[in-house]
């Protein structure tokens, strides 16, 4: 879980500096897409923890 928490917070400083500063929308995007890679990861995690055996 510290893993997605430190990914949502690297996601969310870089989405701020791309939306400051000018020049560095490409920042947004990595934040964004940062974020997106948190997300399928808590997903994966939350799937193999909570899957059980086929019926």
């Amino acid at each position: 879980m510290a893993i997605f928490l430190f990914l949502l917070l690297v996601a969310v400083v870089l989405g701020l500096i791309g939306v400051v500063a000018e020049g560095l929308l490409y920042l947004l995007v990595i934040g964004i897409v940062v974020f997106l890679l948190a997300l399928v990861y808590l997903g994966v995690r939350w799937r193999s923890k909570h899957s059980g055996p086929l019926r």
